[in-house]
Formats: structure tokens, sequence, C-alpha cells
């Protein structure tokens, strides 16, 4: 077990039943699932970024409303490392969970979405905190709520308080989202794509905001995006998932430079690069994403594969195997690729 760990996942399974139909009732057909997270194993080490990176529907975006469990996993345990030890969050009842949700916030994509229309600024900020009771007077719930919309640098606060989310742009949205995740003083934030939804000249100040915010408070992300070179930037350690799976993982310089699965490989060889003189080969994969409610035998990704290796690749999945520090991949031609 590695030391300093804030946050430890392992084979979580988020699976969602399909709804059958009467004759397939009738005659007694096998239930299936729709398994969008199917065994995955991680880790986040304290005040870490960790990024979870791949296409859209392969399942970031469910993983991080299990760990909040707003979905209840199928199957799995999750692990959130305190002062007191290890707490096992699939383990907590209703009453259990309502308190720790101060200890792990997320940052959701759409700030619009993610905001009440009907109320203010004020309330919005104000209604984590009476609901926790973590205020003794309506003065002291002011202090807070200007203090945390200073640390997201919408000045002057007092102006913002009364305003309401369309009375904002998309950018201050975000930040007063970023705001009501940090108003409860979190150790964890979750930030699903906090930045894909902003305009590309608003994107590089909201990301400044959430690198100085983990560094005064010492946070711990969970970052995800399907923009590896985001990623690059702003992770210290990248998980790559496809299908439900996650099939590299390592420090995301490391990942990069040097992916190992098929998969990775894809996704960074079609990475902008700011040099018309560089050129590279471009791997662009065949066919579509699997439904996840139908997946492939052996390695979920050799339909695509253009390494695939018949009599293995489809016979047998592999798992995630260390091949340097910290490099894990799960990939039974790594060595030849």
């Amino acid at each position: 077990m590695l030391n300093n760990v804030k946050l430890r996942v392992e084979d979580l399974r988020v699976w969602f039943p399909v709804r059958r139909g009467l004759i397939e009732f009738l005659q007694r057909k096998p239930q299936k699932f729709v398994k969008a997270v199917d065994g995955i194993s991680f880790y986040i080490k304290k005040g870490e970024i960790f990024g979870l990176v791949g296409e859209s529907g392969c399942g970031k975006t469910t993983t991080a409303r299990a760990l909040m469990r707003l979905i209840e996993p199928m199957g799995g345990k999750i692990f959130f490392y305190g002062e007191d030890g290890p707490i096992e969050l699939t383990s907590l009842n209703k009453k259990q969970l309502k308190k720790f949700r101060t200890k792990i916030q997320m940052i959701f994509q759409d700030p619009y979405e993610s905001l009440d229309p009907k109320q203010s600024v004020f309330d919005a900020l104000s209604e984590p905190l009476k609901v926790n009771k973590l205020v003794k007077n309506s003065k002291e719930l002011l202090e807070r709520i200007l203090s945390v919309l200073e640390d997201v640098r919408l000045y002057p606060p007092e102006s913002f308080i009364d305003r309401y989310p369309h009375e904002l742009s998309g950018g201050q949205r975000q930040r007063v989202v970023i705001a009501s995740a940090l108003v409860l003083n979190p150790e964890i934030i979750l930030a699903d794509e906090p930045v894909s939804m902003l305009d590309v000249s608003i994107r590089g100040e909201v990301l400044r905001i959430l690198l100085e915010l983990k560094e005064k408070r010492g946070l711990t992300y969970l970052f995800i995006t399907h923009d590896l070179s985001l990623a690059r930037v702003i992770c210290d350690r990248i998980g790559v998932m496809y299908l439900g799976k996650i099939v590299e993982t390592g420090s995301s310089e490391e990942v990069i430079k040097n992916p190992k699965h098929p998969y990775t490989k894809a996704l960074v060889s079609v990475i902008p690069v700011p040099d018309p003189t560089i050129k590279r080969e471009k791997i662009i994969l065949k066919g579509e994403v699997p439904s996840p409610m139908d997946v492939p035998s052996g390695c979920r990704f050799h339909p695509r594969c253009p390494y695939f290796k018949e009599g293995v690749c489809n016979k047998e999945e592999p798992t995630l195997m260390e091949i340097s520090k910290e490099h894990l991949v799960a990939c039974h031609l790594w060595e030849d690729i």
C-alpha cells in the first residue's frame, strides 16, 4: 500500500439494468445491464490531481458520481483516508453519508444546469451551510460566503450575492459552481470537465483558480477530461478509460510521452502539436465504440485495435500490470507493439 493515499477505489462496478419488454419477461430471458463502469481500481494521493481521460461514454462521469454515491455502485469498495483512518464509503448509511459529504464535493460540467435559476448566488451558497449546520449566525454565514467568492475571483463579492444565474456570464457561473463546492471546506474535489463549456479565453483563468485553490486549501482533485493535452498540463497522474475499464495509468508525462496501450497511443497521436515542422502518423481507429450493454469478449478494445492478435486478444481479458514505477497497462501485446 502506497503512503499518503487520500482516496482508493477497488473493483468499482456501476451497472444499470435494462428494462425488459413483456415478451422477454414472459420468456424469462436473463436481465441485461449497461456496464457503465466495470471493475476499475485506482488511488489518488493527498494533494494530487489525478485525471480520468477517454472518449465520451467511457464511464468517467459515472465514476465520479459513484464516488459521491449520487449513483449507488453495484460492487466494489471506495476508501477515504482522513485523520481518523480509512472510511469505507460504500458501507455508510444515509445519515453517515450526509455528514461525510462535506469532505468530498463535485464540480459539474454544465454550470447553468447545476445552478437553480430561482436561487440567487447567496441562496445557492448558503443552503449547504445551513443544511449541514456549519454556521452559528447570519453574520458568520455572510462572511463565509463573501470569503469563498473572493477565493474564486468574483470581485467585489458584495455585488454578486444578489445576482441570479441568468445575470452572470458563463465564466462567472462556473466560478459560482466552484464556490458552492468549496463553501463546505472539502478535502477532495471531483471536477467533471470543469472548463469544457467555457470559451477558450476563460478556460485559463478558471484553471488557474483551481490550481491556486489546490495550493491554498491543500485540496485533492479527481479531474475528468477528454482533452489529453489539458490533462498533461494539469494532472500529476492520468488514468485512461475505455468502455468502463481503465486501460492505462501512470504519471502524466510517462503516459503522454511513452504510451503503451494501443488506445492511449491513438489518443496521443491526434493531440495537436504547435510546431508545423513536426510530422507524425495519426492512428485513426476503425469502427465505433461497442455498446456497454454488449461488451466484446477478451480485451474490450480488440474490435478496433490495429494490433489485434487472433486467439489472444479476443479470448482473455487483460489485467492492469505494472511495467515500470506506477505505470500500469492492460494489454496482452504491449511488449510487442
